[in-house]
């Protein structure tokens, strides 16, 4: 998403400090703060004006129909 939008900012979260580094490798250091973490612990420090999910299963389990929106409340 970010490559397609040159003014696009974000953050991304993972467990996995291997996929963390595959991301940095990317070049988008400059508009992109990676960080390993839990998303049902994360803090943001400013709203965000969207959010992508990828993987809610891994983080929440349970019936998929409920991964966004334990996602968005988490965030």
């Amino acid at each position: 998403m970010l490559e397609a939008n040159p003014t696009a900012t974000g953050t991304g979260l993972d467990f996995d400090a291997a996929a963390i580094a595959h991301a940095t490798a990317r070049g988008l250091a400059a508009r992109v703060t990676l960080r390993v973490a839990d998303v049902a612990q994360f803090q943001p420090d400013r709203p965000f004006d969207a959010v992508v999910v990828n993987g809610a299963g891994q983080v929440w389990g349970g019936d998929p129909l409920q991964h966004t929106a334990n996602t968005l409340t988490a965030v």
